[in-house]
């Protein structure tokens, strides 16, 4: 489990198989700037392809950030949004992580100020790119202050965001190995 302080320290609490209970401040074993305790966004996932795990959050420079770690490894930082050359998330958004087993990748989604939603992703031995969904598939912005969601579809060889938009509906960019993303209104 992870979770912020008052502070900006990210904490993780964890066991091992046949350990005992441990805690770690993340951050300062990454050497990472702080999570911003101001308004707090934290993510955390598992990357089986990768071997690790990680946590996503957002510091004081407004840029998206990961901490992660393999197994028996030591905690290591990423300034997500300076090796994607992305824009900056709105100051709002959440983010939606997960890990693409199809895809061998690891995805972070969120929003941005214009209202558009945004991927970061990266494959095993690749480096982080990044990709603005709505101007690719044209789909319709979300509504302001909206939940999202991002998820893999192991069934269909797909990853799926879905969210709502201004007029209520439902939509879900989704897109399968090898091919690019499209847009679906699910409440129709």
């Amino acid at each position: 489990m992870v979770y912020p302080t008052a502070g900006g320290d990210i904490h993780e609490v964890f066991v091992s198989v046949g350990g005992s209970w441990s805690h770690a401040d993340l951050p300062r074993l990454a050497g990472a700037p702080p999570e911003n305790d101001a308004f707090p966004v934290i993510a955390g996932f598992e990357w089986e392809a990768g071997g690790t795990k990680q946590v996503v959050y957002r510091p004081a420079d407004v840029h998206t950030h990961e901490l992660f770690v393999s197994v028996g490894g030591s905690w290591s930082h990423a300034d997500l949004t300076q090796l994607a050359g992305a824009p900056q998330p709105d100051f709002a958004s959440a983010y939606a992580c997960f890990a693409w087993k199809a895809g061998s990748s690891k995805q972070v989604v969120y929003l941005t100020a214009d209202g558009h939603i945004h991927e970061l992703f990266v494959s095993v031995g690749g480096s982080w790119s990044h990709a603005d969904l709505t101007q690719i598939t044209g789909a319709p912005r979300p509504q302001p202050d909206t939940a999202f969601t991002g998820y893999e579809w192991k069934a269909g060889d797909s990853q799926q965001v879905v969210y709502r938009t201004e007029d209520g509906h439902i939509h879900e960019l989704f897109a399968s190995v090898g091919g690019s993303c499209s847009l679906a209104d699910l409440t129709r």
